[in-house]
C-alpha cells in the first residue's frame, strides 16, 4: 500500500497533466518534446541521393582559354612561360620589358633625352624580337619573328587581294590600265627583292619578319628613305639599312611583307596580263614562260587559234 504523502503527490501530477491537456487540447506529447533537437542537416535518403546524382551528373572540365590567334602580343601567364620556356613577342619598350638585355637605339636614350629630342619615339624591337625565360627565371633573346610561322590572317590581309570583297571603284578597264603601266615596274621590284635575298643573305640564312605596326613608318637609318620590304637590321640595336645602302656587311635580312605574298602577287600579275593579252616587256622567268607559250602557238607566223576558226 502507498503512503498518504505519495498518494497526494500522484494526485497532484495527474491534476497538472489534466490542466495542461485542457490548455493545449491539440498537442500530443512525444519523445521529440522531451528530447532536445539535433543540430545539422538532415541526412538524405538513398532515393534522394540517386536523384541528386542523376541531376548533377559529372561536371564538365573547364577548358583552358587559349589566347586568340589574331592578337600576336597576347601571351600565357609568366608562371607558365617560366615552366615551358616558350618564346613570346616583346610587347613593350626595351627598358620596360627587358632592361638587362640589349636595348634598341631609341630605348638607349634616357627619359629626358626622349622627351626633349623626340617625344614620339618608338621601340624598334616592339612586336619584333622574341624573348623567353631561362631555367634561372631570367629573360633571354629567342630570335625574331618568322615570316611564315608567325604570320596570322590579319597580317596577310594587308598584302593579298580580297577576292570576296573587291573595291567597288575598280572596274576591269581601270585594272587593265594599271597593269599596262605598272606591271613591268612591279616585276622589276620583285626581281630586285629576289636578288637582294640571294646575294646579300646572312651567314645563318635566316630571314626575320617585322610586323607592320599602325602609325609607324620604317625608314633607313642611312638615307632616311621609306623601306618597302627587304632590308637589314642589327639584332642588338635595331639599326636598319635599305637595299641600296647595303654595302658588304651581312647581318641577316629582314622583311616586312608576310609570307610569300610578294612573290605570289608577282605571279598573279603575269597571269592576269597574259590572260588579257597585255604586253609584257620584263625579262623575268615568268614573262619568258608566257612568251614561250605564245611562240609554241604560232606555226609559220599563223596563230593556231586563228586556224581553228
Amino acid at each position: 500500500m502507498k503512503r498518504g504523502s505519495e498518494s497526494n503527490s500522484d494526485s497532484d501530477k495527474d491534476s497538472d497533466a489534466s490542466e495542461s491537456a485542457i490548455k493545449n487540447p491539440g498537442r500530443i506529447t512525444s519523445k521529440q518534446d522531451s528530447e532536445p533537437k539535433k543540430r545539422g542537416r538532415k541526412p538524405k535518403t538513398k532515393q534522394q541521393e540517386k536523384e541528386g546524382k542523376m541531376e548533377d551528373g559529372p561536371k564538365p572540365k573547364k577548358s583552358k582559354e587559349e589566347p586568340p590567334q589574331n592578337d600576336p602580343l597576347q601571351k600565357p601567364p609568366v608562371s607558365q612561360l617560366k615552366k615551358t620556356g616558350e618564346s613570346f613577342l616583346q610587347d613593350g619598350s626595351c627598358y620596360e620589358v627587358a632592361p638587362k638585355l640589349h636595348k634598341c637605339r631609341e630605348c638607349r636614350w634616357t627619359a629626358t633625352q626622349r622627351n626633349k629630342k623626340m617625344p614620339n619615339i618608338f621601340c624598334r624591337f616592339y612586336a619584333f624580337r622574341r624573348l623567353r625565360y631561362t631555367k634561372n627565371g631570367q629573360l633571354a633573346v629567342a630570335g625574331f619573328s618568322d615570316p611564315i610561322k608567325d604570320a596570322f590572317g590579319d597580317d596577310l590581309k594587308l598584302w593579298v587581294p580580297e577576292t570576296e570583297n573587291p573595291p567597288g571603284d575598280l572596274d576591269v578597264d581601270t585594272s587593265k590600265f594599271l597593269l599596262t603601266h605598272v606591271g613591268d615596274q612591279f616585276c622589276d621590284l620583285v626581281e630586285q627583292e629576289k636578288e637582294a635575298m640571294a646575294l646579300h643573305m646572312g651567314d645563318d640564312t635566316v630571314v626575320a619578319w617585322k610586323r607592320v605596326v599602325q602609325g609607324v613608318r620604317e625608314m633607313c637609318d642611312v638615307c632616311e628613305t621609306t623601306l618597302f620590304n627587304i632590308h637589314w637590321a642589327c639584332s642588338k640595336c635595331g639599326f636598319v639599312v635599305c637595299i641600296d645602302c647595303y654595302k658588304g656587311r651581312k647581318n641577316g635580312t629582314v622583311k616586312i611583307i608576310a609570307g610569300n605574298a610578294l612573290l605570289d602577287l608577282g605571279k598573279k600579275i603575269h597571269e592576269v596580263r597574259h590572260g588579257w593579252s597585255i604586253p609584257q616587256y620584263c625579262d623575268c622567268a615568268e614573262a619568258k614562260k608566257f612568251k614561250d607559250q605564245e611562240d609554241r602557238k604560232k606555226v609559220n607566223g599563223v596563230n593556231k587559234d586563228l586556224l581553228k576558226n
